[in-house]
């Protein structure tokens, strides 16, 4: 049975398989990402970051900051 798009993404970037392993659905796998996202919350995140024994990040440079941006519209005004 030929690999889901999902199934060859994660076996380009899966980290010690064996060569002959193909990725299915269900397999646990460890994942060099080509990048890491985060967003406006991440002080959230630094405690459990740092509760993993983390430090610092391996590569900032494959860090992505994404701001989210929240308003409400009043109705009335429009």
């Amino acid at each position: 049975m030929p690999q889901t798009l999902i199934e060859k993404i994660a076996q380009k970037f899966a980290v010690g398989l064996d060569p002959k392993h193909q990725v299915r659905a269900g397999d646990y796998l460890s994942i060099k990402p080509a990048y890491v996202m985060t967003h406006d919350n991440t002080g959230a995140v630094i405690p459990k970051f740092k509760s993993i024994g983390a430090k610092k990040l391996f590569n900032p440079d494959k860090l992505l900051t994404h701001l989210i941006t929240m308003f409400r519209i009043n109705q009335k005004k429009i």
